[in-house]
């Protein structure tokens, strides 16, 4: 069982909302482009987060250096979503966006039930 951490990052996301939003990809045109995503959908739902449902903590150790990055899971209905994978620092910085399927999205619920 993994724990839900969608209220904390929906309080960090409401804490950092004048703060900027970065990207790690410098080819993220394409990359949004070829998976239908606009930059301005991915915008809107980090600045208001109520369609964020589950968010799970992945913790990356290596060498002395701890990173700590949250992926979002943003589920519309039980056939749409929108996954992006945040990291707070100054701002938010989005590390990549993607759409996950119908059986993705049942997967992701079947993690965080309790």
């Amino acid at each position: 069982m993994i724990k839900n951490y969608s209220e904390y990052v929906k309080r960090r996301l409401k804490a950092s909302k004048n703060k900027p939003i970065r990207y790690t990809k410098h080819y993220l045109e394409n990359a949004l482009n070829i998976r239908k995503i606009s930059k301005h959908e991915v915008k809107q739902n980090l600045r208001n987060p109520s369609k964020l449902k589950y968010a799970e903590r992945q913790k990356i150790d290596r060498k002395n250096l701890t990173k700590e990055t949250y992926l979002s899971h943003f589920i519309y209905s039980k056939n749409k979503g929108l996954s992006v994978p945040i990291k707070f620092n100054k701002g938010i910085k989005i590390l990549t966006t993607y759409r996950p399927g119908k059986k993705t999205i049942r997967k992701i619920k079947r993690k965080f039930k309790k």
